[in-house]
Parts: structure tokens; sequence; C-alpha cells
């Protein structure tokens, strides 16, 4: 009974651990975050594509589980994404990178600004700590993100911008929910038989006036060159808290079972 009773507070403490680490209730099966992102420019081989987002929802199907407010927000950062391939920016052109990683912040004091991105973006507690890895791309598989101009027109802000999207796979790496996402869901398409955690889809925009392709200094999206918003698809497991709780419910019968052949 003792030993049992021990084992009782052990879960108890995990539980408690686990809730507070990663404090957004993600339900098992197929979820979509919706992110916004702000990004730098790019225009040559070796640049390096960095930015800044946030995510707006977090849907399964059409419900909405989790969105922006309520007192927390969920921000990060992406980085040492260099470009390997560059074709220019006119329709069909391609842009291929290499390497990459992203951070998500679970943040339960909002403060984003993307006017201001040294405040506000990595200030919350690590909840996802990502990876993007080649394969995302059935064309270009040695990618770890591909980008591919679409044309010209308006961005959602209508604002005149140069169009394209982005596809990319991500592997979880670390943070308090990657237990949830570290499911390998996705096939790579590079010949390595290996298998991601997300798939990524985007649409970006790069701001111009008009006359100058280069010129998007009167134009920028809260003080950047490029923004995009990416559907990112994922698949959750049952979340931790929740096997940990059947887990305690189990010792608590065989608790009750040895309590009554005691008496």
């Amino acid at each position: 009974m003792k030993k049992v009773l021990i084992a009782l507070f052990v879960l108890a403490l995990a539980v408690s651990g686990a809730t507070k680490a990663q404090a957004i209730n993600i339900p098992a099966g197929p979820i979509t975050f919706h992110w916004t992102n702000w990004e730098t420019r790019v225009d040559e081989v070796d640049d390096t594509l960095d930015g800044i987002f946030r995510l707006d929802q977090i849907l399964q199907g059409v419900n909405v589980i989790w969105s922006a407010g309520g007192g927390e927000e969920l921000t990060g950062t992406f980085q040492n994404l260099t470009v390997d391939t560059f074709d220019g920016e006119s329709v069909g052109d391609i842009i291929g990178f290499s390497g990459g990683d992203l951070q998500v912040y679970l943040d339960t004091t909002p403060d984003f600004d993307p006017t201001s991105p040294g405040s506000g973006v990595t200030d919350g507690d690590l909840w996802l700590d990502m990876d993007f890895v080649t394969g995302g791309d059935f064309f270009n598989p040695t990618n770890t993100l591909t980008s591919i101009v679409t044309g010209a027109g308006v961005d959602p802000d209508a604002v005149l911008s140069i169009k394209g999207t982005g596809s990319g796979l991500l592997e979880v790496v670390g943070g308090s929910a990657a237990g949830i996402f570290d499911t390998n869901t996705y096939a790579r398409l590079d010949g390595s038989g290996l298998f991601a955690d997300m798939s990524l889809s985007a649409n970006f925009f790069i701001r111009y006036t008009g006359t100058d392709p280069f010129d998007v200094t009167g134009n920028r999206k809260d003080g950047w060159d490029v923004w995009s918003s990416d559907p990112i698809g994922a698949n959750a497991v049952p979340e931790p808290t929740s096997m940990l709780l059947f887990g305690m419910g189990m010792a608590g019968l065989v608790a009750k079972k040895l309590a009554k052949k005691r008496a």
C-alpha cells in the first residue's frame, strides 16, 4: 500500500509539472496552425532568411481550439535559412534554402509587437523547438524550404506586392509540447526513408512601390519588407497529462483492490 501511495504522489507531481509546462490543451488528431510571419528579404545566394511570427489560431478541422488573446500568446523566431539557389523574382522563379530552425514561445504576458522585434517575441517559455528538414518539395527534395514566385498583385492589406508560395517540413526537437507533436506524420521526399512532424505551406508577399521592385521602403509592413501567412499541418498525440491521469486512475484502482484485500 505504501508503494502505491508513493507512486500516486510521483504521478501527481508529474501531472502538475506537465500542466504548467504545456498550458494549452491540444486534443489528439490532425491540427492546423495559422501563423503570420514578418521576414527579411533575400536576393542572392548565401543570403540568410530570418524572421519573427505570431500564431493566430490553432484549429482541428473547422473548430478553433486556441486563438491569440485571453492573456496568452504564442510567438517566436525562425533563422539560419540559407539561400542555396536564387533564380530571381519573376513568375516561376525558385528560391531554395538549406538549414533553418524555429522556436515557439508561450507567453502569459502578451506584448508581441512586430515593429519592435527586440522585445516581446522570445520572452515566454519554450513551447516548441523545431528544425527545417529536407524532403518537403517533390521537385526540389534537397531544399529545407522552397519558395516559388507566382506573380504580382495586391496582398491581403491591398498593397502592391510580389507574391509567391513556399513549402517545407519541420522536425520537432524540443520544447514543453514536444511530446504532443513528435509524431513522424509526414514522409520526407528526399529518399531518406525518414519522416517529419509538421508540413508548412506559405503564401508570401514582398512589398514594392510598383516602379522599382526593390524599393519597398514606403510600403513595408510594420517595418518589414516581406510577410507571409502559413498554415502548418501537424498531428497531435494524447497529451502526457492525459496519459498520466489515466495512470493515476489505474494506480487508484490498484490501491482500492489492495485495501479491500487487507480489510
